[in-house]
């Protein structure tokens, strides 16, 4: 079954930092009501999860292979509201700083790093690299955050 994935760019102050006293649920519920109502949606995959999730493992290998992309697309929250062991669904999640690093990422492969990963003939790693290519430049260009939906 294919899920939506989608990422917005959004300014990290539209997050209320001030949210100790709720549960994890009620965390993600607010993080989410936040996302949609201040960000950007900037693109959208249709895609199912699993291979979703690898192909963020193959564009990171380009990346050096330090499980930055996958892990901050699937497990990261602003301000880390969301611990490591959070109970919800998935949260993804680039800050400023992480956006200029991820930004930085793509801007270092080199024309063949990308040409050996579109021609593995994979439609979704292709989608995958633009759709976050192109919204990590936008976070980048605009000083703002990344957030991955599920």
């Amino acid at each position: 079954m294919h899920e939506l994935v989608e990422l917005y760019v959004i300014d990290e102050k539209k997050f209320s930092s001030k949210l100790e006293r709720l549960s994890d649920r009620e965390k993600y519920g607010m993080l989410v009501t936040a996302v949609k109502a201040n960000g950007k949606l900037w693109q959208t995959i249709e895609v199912r999860i699993s291979e979703f999730a690898d192909a963020l493992e193959i564009i990171d290998k380009r990346f050096g292979d330090t499980g930055f992309l996958p892990v901050f697309a699937f497990n990261n929250s602003p301000f880390d509201l969301l611990g490591p062991d959070s109970d919800c669904p998935d949260f993804g999640y680039f800050s400023p700083s992480q956006v200029e690093d991820l930004h930085a990422c793509f801007q270092d492969l080199s024309e063949q790093d990308v040409q050996d990963l579109l021609s593995i003939g994979d439609k979704t790693i292709e989608n995958v690299f633009y759709a976050f290519r192109s919204a990590a430049e936008e976070a980048a260009r605009l000083g703002f955050a990344l957030a991955v939906l599920f």
